[in-house]
């Protein structure tokens, strides 16, 4: 597990990274280089989305406009993220490398998207009754 000294010393450069992607035409960017940020860095960075994530972490889908807010949004996911992981005690041995189970990160974000899943699933269940 990282140190809450380490925790700062990654966001300065996952900040670096953050501002020198430019993975998408849009405006909105977390979404896209939150995605690649996992991809290059699979053991350290969340792919966030924006209903998913953003509704786990916010209760709705955050918007933030500029790139300043939207990294703060991103730091404030990653830190989240980190302090489950830490919480539930996931380590590398709780991951096999590849699939759905490639890395703690996406551990947390497949939990995240079966909730909703489930929520959604439910809902209709109601409906149809």
């Amino acid at each position: 597990m990282l140190s809450e000294k380490d925790i700062q010393k990654v966001q300065q450069q996952l900040k670096v990274l953050f501002f020198g992607l430019k993975i998408m035409a849009t405006k909105r960017r977390i979404v896209g280089v939150s995605k690649t940020l996992h991809f290059l860095l699979p053991d350290l960075a969340l792919p966030i989305d924006s209903s998913n994530t953003m509704l786990a972490f916010y209760g709705y889908n955050r918007y933030e406009i500029g790139e300043e807010k939207e990294f703060k949004t991103y730091s404030d996911v990653f830190e989240k993220s980190y302090e489950i992981a830490k919480r539930l005690n996931l380590t590398e041995s709780d991951v096999d490398g590849c699939g759905w189970s490639c890395s703690v990160p996406k551990l947390i974000d497949n939990a995240i998207i079966g909730f909703f899943i489930k929520m959604k699933d439910a809902a209709k269940e109601d409906i149809t009754r």
